[in-house]
């Protein structure tokens, strides 16, 4: 069921993008670490520009991490907000840093458990715009749970339209 909810809400985001022209959606995959143990996640996101500086939108994250023969899956699904000033980066508009802020939800699941539990998201963003439509980047944060604590580091491609 949350992944019909889910997959209703990425198509509600997108046709209102599209009449808006103010969305950008990305993925990106890179290492996780979750409880001293690592892996490889995919991530993916949509968002919604309402200004140049801010993106209010919607980030999933799934990831497997083996753990002494035992496969642990992290799923994590939450809405953020992204602050970044490209103006005043390293590069003036074209490299520059941005802060994102997430409250969402975060589910592991091995052989015969399964565990849910609200997450919060601290991270940031090393952004290279390629071209107007383009960006890429490093994307590197913390997920602090009541579960086992996430910290990834990805490498992105951001479309905006």
């Amino acid at each position: 069921m949350k992944k019909y909810i889910f997959i209703l809400i990425i198509c509600l985001i997108v046709n209102y993008g599209y009449s808006q022209k103010g969305i950008s959606f990305g993925a990106s995959s890179g290492f996780t670490t979750v409880d001293k143990e690592y892996g490889i996640n995919g991530n993916f996101f949509i968002g919604y520009n309402t200004s140049k500086n801010i993106i209010i939108g919607l980030d999933g994250l799934f990831n497997e991490v083996s753990e002494n023969n035992i496969i642990i899956k992290t799923n994590i699904l939450m809405p953020y907000v992204e602050g970044g000033i490209p103006e005043k980066g390293m590069i003036k508009e074209k490299l520059y840093f941005s802060g994102i802020i997430g409250l969402g939800f975060i589910e592991q699941k091995a052989l015969n458990f399964e565990e849910n539990s609200g997450t919060i998201f601290l991270g940031t963003k090393l952004n290279y715009k390629l071209s107007q439509n383009f960006i890429v980047g490093i994307k590197t944060g913390y997920y602090f749970s009541k579960l086992d604590n996430v910290i990834i580091g990805n490498l992105f491609l951001n479309y905006k339209i």
